[in-house]
């Protein structure tokens, strides 16, 4: 949890700062429905698959092991490039350490040259297909200038393969700087046998020291080892992070950062015919590919008009919730003291409030809060722990008891209706509240639902979240206003930290707790709230 000065009550006009954001959507040209990209879902899907194994790396100091080898769990996409059941993946993305290539560093400390190697092997490979059946795999090609990697069955019984559904190469689109692209991917967590749907917009051509695709550099989430196609369904290419490698990789300085690109489907055409076919020298012509100008169709986006309705009406049920809390912890028996900042959404008119849990605090016995919730006219509202969700990683705070505030504060609750429902590429707006360096400005971004998982329940996923001080508590509303949810840690992800990195392997993007569930933790709030005997002692603040 983060800490937190006080916060200034002055707050500036709650739209001013999402303006910018929201001009984008004035660009949309030529709709393209959801329902046609959905079908370009459809159509790939079976051809996504997970790659699952371990790394194991060992590094030796002048030829001599330095440490125990180390393992790491690979967990990767990729996708089904031929029949025959070649998976094309990034090298990075299956093997870091192996950028650093065979041969030794040198490095100079206190006067004294050292020779650094890092060897690594990668064992139980296997490929985790649509049907949850796992199949054994190998390494079948690699190209480190393309940074590609080509995976095949490792299996002696043939017949006992099942039937591999390819993504097409030869059909592949030409693209062009702001071409919209659809992007398939497997989920992780809650999500992981669910398949994602994400739509961008190609932010240039690279064409030195290859040709590459830049990603939407506008995204919050860069996709790796995913196929990406045009609006029409055709293979532009695989997701990629482009990594350079220094000069001098002992000196400690790169030539870049990390850029997320896709590689060319010719590429990936080049590497299929190799591994088909060893002695093949005449290589993939440039002629075989299309020449018809790629889709400059886009789907349609929220306007500005209606995305500010929407803030307007919304915004002032997210609030800002910080101060410490005291508690003696369930899990070890020891007291401990916590600084809170976070975000939270107020659902009832009384001012119950829900923000996002850690998923082990059930149990806690609370010695002392000192919490409070900034409202959207700044007034500050102490406020205690009312529940503990640790399924749903939610918590249910309310007003503190004690005297009644002159005047008293004015709750502006969203209403969870059950009814309330989305389906993949919905458009959807995602609320939040800056610092108090940033006087609590309301935030805000504009995104699609990316993936829905029916179970244990029904949750949705987005990659799509504003700057605040938390990407968990957000409410996320569709497009005509309703709440579809409130983003929370996935328990079922690798990663809780509250402010996820999207260029982390591990990492695991905020789930939506859907608004059926959202009403279950109020009523079972309420009934909590109107026990005599409060577990929390009265707020000093």
């Amino acid at each position: 949890m983060n800490s937190s000065s006080r916060r200034d009550s002055d707050l500036p006009q709650p739209l001013a700062l999402v303006t910018g954001l929201l001009l984008a959507c004035g660009l949309a040209q030529a709709a393209v429905s959801p329902e046609a990209a959905r079908k370009v879902l459809t159509a790939h899907q079976d051809a996504v698959v997970l790659i699952e194994g371990v790394l194991k790396a060992e590094m030796l100091v002048n030829g001599t092991r330095a440490g125990e080898p180390r393992e790491s769990r690979i967990d990767i996409s990729g996708f089904i490039v031929d029949a025959s059941g070649l998976v094309a993946v990034s090298t990075f993305h299956l093997n870091p350490m192996g950028i650093l290539g065979d041969k030794p560093m040198r490095m100079e400390r206190g006067g004294k040259t050292f020779e650094i190697e890092t060897r690594t092997r990668i064992e139980n490979l296997r490929l985790r297909l649509r049907d949850r059946s796992e199949v054994p795999a190998r390494i079948v090609i690699q190209d480190r200038d393309l940074g590609l990697t080509l995976l095949g069955p490792d299996s002696r019984d043939g017949a006992s393969l099942p039937k591999f559904q390819a993504v097409p190469l030869e059909d592949a689109a030409v693209p062009v700087a702001s071409t919209q692209y659809l992007v398939v991917d497997r989920g992780a967590g809650t999500f992981r046998n669910e398949w994602i749907l994400e739509s961008g917009n190609l932010s240039g051509v690279l064409t030195k020291p290859r040709t590459r695709f830049l990603q939407d550099l506008g995204r919050s989430w860069m996709f790796v080892g995913a196929p990406f196609f045009d609006v029409e369904g055709r293979l532009l290419g695989l997701g990629m992070m482009e990594v350079r490698l220094p000069e001098n990789p002992g000196a400690g300085a790169w030539d870049s950062a990390p850029i997320p690109v896709i590689a060319p489907a010719a590429d990936l055409r080049e590497l299929v015919r190799r591994a088909l076919d060893p002695d093949d020298s005449s290589g993939d012509q440039q002629k075989s590919m299309p020449t018809r100008q790629a889709s400059r169709d886009r789907f349609p986006e929220l306007s500005p008009e209606r995305a500010e309705a929407v803030l307007a009406a919304s915004g002032n049920a997210v609030v800002a919730i910080e101060g410490s809390v005291k508690y003696k912890c369930g899990r070890c028996a020891e007291d401990h003291e916590d600084e809170i900042a976070e975000i939270g959404t107020i659902l009832d008119p009384t001012g119950l409030i829900v923000m996002a849990g850690d998923g082990y605090s059930a149990d806690n016995r609370y010695l002392e809060q000192r919490l409070r919730c900034v409202l959207a006219d700044g007034r500050q509202v102490p406020v205690q722990i009312l529940l503990h969700d640790d399924d749903l990683l939610l918590t249910v705070l309310a007003p503190a008891a004690g005297p009644e505030a002159d005047p008293k504060p004015d709750f502006h609750a969203l209403t969870a209706r059950p009814e309330t429902r989305a389906e993949i590429l919905d458009d959807v707006i995602v609320l939040g509240r800056l610092g108090s360096e940033n006087r609590y400005s309301l935030s805000a971004a504009v995104g699609h639902v990316v993936a829905r998982a029916t179970q244990p329940r029904v949750f949705y996923q987005l990659y799509a979240a504003p700057p605040a001080l938390s990407y968990f508590g957000l409410p996320v509303l569709t497009a005509d206003g309703a709440l579809l949810g409130i983003t929370a840690p996935d328990p079922q992800g690798d990663d809780v930290d509250r402010t996820p990195n999207p260029f982390s392997q591990q990492a695991t993007p905020p789930r939506i707790v859907p608004a059926d569930a959202l009403i279950e933790v109020l009523d079972l709030a309420r009934k909590t709230r109107t026990k005599a005997d409060q577990a929390t002692p009265p707020i000093e603040l």
